[in-house]
């Protein structure tokens, strides 16, 4: 279990770097390094934003994969790094064999977004989030502590409204409780201010 959990934050984190986020140089800032250097955000580099987030989680074991949605906020304090929270809920079905488990995380989340010029790089982002996990498996009602790492980039539209990016998410739920940890791949549709 904890091989496969390094391997996974060393697989996103790889991924992140390679492909895809929040990074500010579609939203006034700029900086030419893929890696920005660390400074307090201007008002106008703070890019808060909304977003629902909606994709498939694939459990860890005998569960089948659901259909997970939610919602998120965040703003930029400092560049390159993000904070914000978001609350998902999933339902994965037993098949009438096991319990339903019905999860709801509330999670807390920062993430470095990468700067630079090169398409999509630009715009990607690594993150961790972490926060109580509400979990209802069959008759049982349990809080649990949860964290995830993750990877993802947010697009602008550019010639359609740059206040709006599309994007994507891939990460990796890891739960204290009994349930099933759980892959998740989301895509995002944000409103940045």
């Amino acid at each position: 279990m904890h091989k496969r959990v390094v391997r996974f934050i060393l697989v996103t984190a790889l991924g992140g770097l390679i492909s895809g986020g929040q990074a500010f140089a579609h939203f006034g800032g700029s900086s030419s390094s893929t890696f920005p250097a660390l400074k307090k955000s201007s008002k106008a580099n703070y890019q808060p934003h909304i977003g629902v987030i909606g994709g498939v989680s694939s459990p860890d074991g005998p569960y089948d994969a659901a259909g997970e949605i939610g919602v998120e906020a965040g703003y930029q304090p400092y560049i390159p790094i993000s904070l914000g929270a978001e609350v998902t809920t999933v339902e994965f079905d037993g098949d009438g064999v096991r319990p339903e488990i019905n999860r709801t995380n509330i999670l807390a989340k920062v993430a470095y977004n990468f700067g630079g010029k090169t398409m999509i790089l630009r715009d990607s982002y690594v993150g961790l989030a972490m926060g109580p996990s509400f979990e209802e498996v069959g008759f049982d009602d349990d809080v649990h502590f949860g964290f995830m790492p993750n990877a993802g980039f947010d697009i602008p539209l550019e010639g359609v409204d740059e206040n709006v990016t599309v994007g994507a998410n891939l990460r990796y739920f890891v739960t204290t409780g009994d349930s099933p940890d759980a892959v998740a791949l989301r895509g995002a549709v944000k409103y940045w201010f």
